[in-house]
Order: structure tokens, then C-alpha cells, then sequence
């Protein structure tokens, strides 16, 4: 019998799982890729066909909301994210009651560089959400942390990975700033907590280890300050 092969259009890793899956269920032998070349051109003859398609919807009805969000999605994936500010902008009216949606918009503009906008508009979709959104509190900690303000950053940081524990990327984020802060102790707890989840980042081992020898060194100089103070009578 002839070896099945497989062969993934867009390159990704494969979990144990789903190479497990693929070998006994399935009886394949050998796993292959595109190249990223074609895979680009695969993507981009999907995203017209798509395109074309709907324009020719929205023509006839112009505030089908399904199909704007895919036409949305569609000028995100072509990086024309001003076309699809247009678009939300516009679904945010007829939708103004969807939580995803004004959130979108603000990850829109996030993605823009128009911080203020997109605060503005992650704040409005906490403003009417009736569910914890850590995820629009994380890009919320970005905006305040790139505008410098870290006790607010900290402050969604912290919520966020509350209302959501085995968020990787808030933890590594929200140590960054425990870490520009000086508080290495606080940084090294949330690395180490980051690596719970996705222990495969060899570069976040590094990272540890770094934030150790910092918390052992510093460990280290207050000792030497206790010892010197008490021989000096002032401990």
C-alpha cells in the first residue's frame, strides 16, 4: 500500500495530538508544508474570490451585517485596516448592542496606532458588557502602558489575568512592567507563571534565569547592608 502523505496548505504546529491523530486514523507517514510562497498565494486567491463574492452581496443589501463583518475581515487580512474602520464604524451603529464589535473597532484602531480612539472604544465595550472581557482589559494595559501610564497598565494587567489565569501573553507583559519597575521578585513570579503555560520558549528560561540572579544578587546586597548596619549599631 502506498504511504498517504499530508500536506498543510498553512504552516502551523501541529500539537502531539493532531500528528497522533494523523498517523493512526488516518494512516499517513509523512507530514509536508508549502512553502511560505505559496502559501501566500493560496491566501491571496481565497481573500479575492471572497471579496468579489461579497461586494456583489453588500450591493443588494447594504446593511447585511454578516456580510460586512467578512468584508471586515477581509480588508484586515489585505492590511487595509482603514476600509475596515469604515466598515465597523458603520456596524457599531446598526449593532451598538454587540460587545464584539465595538471591541473590534478598538482592536481596529489599536492596530492603527490611534491609541486614543481605541481606548475609547475598548472602554465603551466595558462600559455595556455584562461579562468579563480580560482580553479587551490586556490591549486596554497595552494602550495605558505605551502612553506611560504603568499604574493603570498594572492596574488591567492585573484584572485581566484575574478574570483570566492562563493568559501567556498578560503575563508576560505584566512582568515586563513588574521588571521596568524594579521589582524583579513580582517580574519573576509572572515569568515563571508564563512558563506554567507554555513551557517551549527557551528564550523565557533565559529570561528567568536572568530575573533570579537579579533577585539573588539583590538578595545578597541587602545582607551585606543588615551586616554592616548591625557591626555600626544602627540594626
Amino acid at each position: 500500500m502506498k504511504n498517504k502523505k499530508a500536506l498543510l496548505v498553512f504552516s502551523h504546529q501541529l500539537t502531539e495530538n493532531q500528528e497522533k491523530e494523523l498517523i493512526e486514523e488516518y494512516g499517513v507517514k509523512e507530514i509536508e508544508s508549502l512553502s511560505e510562497e505559496l502559501q501566500n498565494i493560496w491566501s491571496n486567491v481565497s481573500i479575492k474570490k471572497g471579496y468579489k463574492e461579497n461586494l456583489e452581496k453588500i450591493k443588494k443589501n447594504p446593511d447585511d451585517v454578516e456580510v460586512l463583518k467578512t468584508l471586515a475581515s477581509i480588508y484586515h487580512a489585505l492590511k487595509e485596516n482603514d476600509k475596515a474602520i469604515d466598515i465597523y464604524e458603520k456596524l457599531v451603529k446598526l449593532k451598538p448592542e454587540e460587545i464584539e464589535t465595538r471591541a473590534f473597532l478598538g482592536y481596529l484602531y489599536y492596530e492603527n496606532e490611534e491609541l486614543d480612539k481605541a481606548e475609547e472604544n475598548f472602554n465603551k465595550a466595558l462600559d455595556v458588557s455584562t461579562e468579563d472581557e480580560p482580553f479587551i482589559l490586556f490591549l486596554l494595559g497595552n494602550i495605558y502602558s505605551r502612553k506611560g501610564k504603568i499604574s493603570e497598565a498594572v492596574d488591567c494587567y492585573e484584572l485581566a489575568i484575574f478574570l483570566d489565569f492562563d493568559m501567556y501573553i498578560a503575563h508576560i507583559d505584566f512582568a515586563r512592567k513588574y521588571e521596568h519597575m524594579g521589582r524583579h521578585q513580582k517580574a519573576l513570579e509572572e515569568y515563571r507563571a508564563a512558563f506554567r503555560i507554555d513551557s517551549r520558549d527557551e528564550g523565557l528560561i533565559e529570561k528567568i534565569n536572568y530575573i533570579e540572579n537579579k533577585c539573588k544578587n539583590s538578595a545578597d546586597e541587602d545582607k551585606k547592608v543588615n551586616f554592616s548596619g548591625a557591626n555600626l549599631g544602627i540594626v
